[in-house]
């Protein structure tokens, strides 16, 4: 069922021992292998006659003998060895383009609904070949490539996959090549990911897959094919919110609420599944689907648990807190009590995968833009949190500015002159530009409040050699590429509110300067 099994079949047959190969096993391999000729034109013309013939000869046999199948047993065999004798084009795609001329295209797919579902498999397999992506490359196989998307190859596949029974080996290999074929193309093509979803039922047949089976190599695959689907079309994520996939999802992550994953491609698995979650938060609409289906709650849940899942968790929330009824959720189902033990560092999410770094940008991401979008009793909740325990929260807060800062001075030092403008913020946000940004616009909104906190953050920062006005040189570059969705508003709000504290700073400054000359 995975992607290797026709390899390990095939070291089998040769009678190879498991384990390393060595030199004297590889030449028995290689004398053993049956000589493959060279394809060439005259060579395709032949294959694809005969496929004709024997699809011709095999519907005939059927409408004449529909209930004994031992008479059209025979006609079928042939039209396998038929199809078989086609997978030589896939080492010749140079003949991709004569293979669509030669009409092919429309014989090849309309086996993939033919009765015999081993027939079916058999194209799936042969297709899972040809559209290798590396076969792409060359301009000439184009041709070949639009025909199979415009003779609606992948509602097709669709439909098949429907029929497969995966608790047969081969049914099972059919479902994992179908998966390859669509992985193949969207690969070539990504705006293919929005007309498969738009045209055939493969969300919910991927969403049904991940949810309801235990696990195995297909489910892994249906999520990746699931995640690459979701994370490229804006569209494919309004359409999963809106029919019912984000309650799939949470049903399908709960599953690990309480459990860890039992291997590694069972982790990649959980992972793949939090991305689509994440996938789907960017459209704006699925950020009320997310807090109606309780997914604060069981995110928070998660949190609390020490398993895998608690990370993930964590980054699912950093999507979620865009919106201010979904901030306000947060605070309400008490997720201010989870958020800051992982914002000081107490609560341990990070693994050999997943560096501590990553789950500590996604928790200043939570609390900044709780910062950004609470008001009221709330936002005094939130703000009172800095307070406590001796301003610990507010000192770990500065901590994060000042190795921040220091990350991203360092990253500057790595840019060149031949860099453009791109090639250089890359730079810098892979240093750590994003999280100091978010780290300082809630160091900002501290300071223009002009109370205790304002004081604390002000005195600290004098202490370390640092001042507001670094701050408010950082804010104003994120003012400058931040998206909409990303405080921007707030962003503006607060620089003009930092330029009268600075003022009033400075003018504080010079009234000390003039008092102190006249003495």
């Amino acid at each position: 069922m995975d992607r290797k099994r026709k390899y390990e079949d095939t070291e089998a047959d040769v009678g190879v021992d498991d384990g390393e190969l060595d030199e004297e096993a590889i030449l028995r391999i290689v004398e053993q292998a049956p000589e493959v000729e060279d394809l060439d034109l005259p060579k395709l013309k032949k294959a694809v006659l005969n496929l004709e013939k024997k699809v011709t000869h095999n519907q005939q046999m059927r409408m004449k003998f529909p209930e004994q199948p031992e008479r059209f047993m025979e006609s079928e065999l042939a039209l396998d060895e038929a199809l078989k004798s086609l997978h030589m084009l896939a080492t010749a795609p140079h003949l991709y383009v004569e293979f669509a001329r030669l009409n092919a295209v429309p014989t090849l797919l309309g086996l993939l609904l033919h009765e015999n579902t081993d027939l079916s498999i058999e194209v799936v397999d042969l297709l899972q070949e040809l559209t290798d992506p590396e076969s792409f490359q060359e301009e000439q196989a184009n041709l070949l490539f639009r025909q199979l998307v415009e003779q609606s190859i992948f509602e097709l596949l669709v439909q098949n996959i429907a029929r497969l029974d995966e608790t047969q080996a081969e049914d099972a290999q059919g479902v994992h090549n179908t998966l390859a074929i669509i992985e193949n193309m969207t690969d070539v093509d990504q705006e293919l990911c929005t007309r498969i979803v738009e045209h055939t039922p493969i969300l919910p047949w991927l969403l049904g897959r991940i949810r309801w089976w235990e696990f195995d190599s297909n489910k892994l695959y249906a999520s990746e094919i699931l995640s690459i689907l979701l994370h490229t079309s804006s569209e494919n994520q309004r359409v999963c919110g809106a029919t019912g996939g984000i309650d799939l999802l949470l049903e399908a992550i709960a599953a690990f609420k309480s459990k860890d994953p039992k291997s590694r491609e069972e982790m990649e698995m959980v992972e793949n599944m939090f991305d689509c979650l994440c996938s789907c938060l960017l459209e704006p609409t699925n950020l009320d689907v997310f807090r109606r289906a309780e997914g604060f709650e069981l995110c928070l849940l998660m949190m609390k648990e020490k398993r895998y899942a608690r990370g993930l968790a964590l980054k699912v929330l950093s999507f979620a807190l865009v919106s201010v009824k979904n901030c306000e959720r947060f605070v309400d189902v008490m997720g201010l009590k989870s958020i800051f033990p992982a914002f000081m560092g107490k609560l341990r999410y990070g693994d050999k995968e997943h560096p501590e770094s990553e789950n500590e940008e996604h928790v200043v991401s939570c609390v900044a833009y709780l910062t950004c979008h609470l008001t009221g009793e709330r936002k005094n909740r939130l703000m009172k949190k800095f307070k406590e325990s001796e301003y610990e929260k507010l000192d770990r807060l500065v901590d994060l500015y000042e190795r921040f800062l220091g990350r991203v001075r360092k990253s500057e030092e790595e840019l060149t002159e031949d860099m453009n403008n791109d090639e250089r913020f890359l730079v810098r946000i892979e240093g750590g530009l994003h999280t100091l940004q978010l780290v300082c616009l809630v160091l900002g909104s501290i300071v223009v409040l002009g109370d205790e906190l304002s004081e604390r953050v002000k005195s600290v920062l004098r202490m370390r050699n640092m001042n507001v006005q670094e701050i408010v040189a950082v804010l104003g570059e994120y003012d400058e590429y931040a998206d909409a969705n990303e405080c921007k508003w707030k962003v503006k709000e607060m620089l003009a509110a930092l330029s009268v504290v600075q003022r009033e700073r400075a003018g504080e400054r010079e009234r000390k300067r003039k008092k102190k000359k006249k003495k």
